[in-house]
């Protein structure tokens, strides 16, 4: 969920490409999901070879804090998104707001 920050503490350094974006609106964020995808798929096996980690309980330990971080980031960003769309559309019932 977060390939262009996670591939940094796990030196995975092809995860940077999520941050490749020539036209900044055109692709719509599209590296950021493609790099996800690819390094959902193949993420933690390059992880694993890219360091030496002291145990695999380390290596799952690191790994699953990511996973949590990631999610706890998205659904922040997701309930603030939705509150905005709420109180946009209560505003426009309301007539407080008008959209022309």
């Amino acid at each position: 969920m977060l390939p262009g920050i996670w591939c940094l503490s796990n030196r995975v350094w092809i995860g940077l490409l999520a941050w490749v974006d020539p036209t900044l609106v055109l692709s719509l964020g599209m590296p950021w999901l493609t790099m996800g995808v690819i390094l959902g798929v193949k993420g933690n096996e390059w992880a694993w070879k890219s360091r030496q980690w002291r145990s695999v309980s380390e290596f799952k330990a690191h790994q699953r804090a990511w996973a949590i971080a990631g999610w706890l980031i998205m659904g922040t960003i997701a309930a603030i998104a939705i509150a905005l769309l709420v109180i946009v559309g209560l505003l426009l019932l309301l007539g407080i707001f008008s959209a022309r």
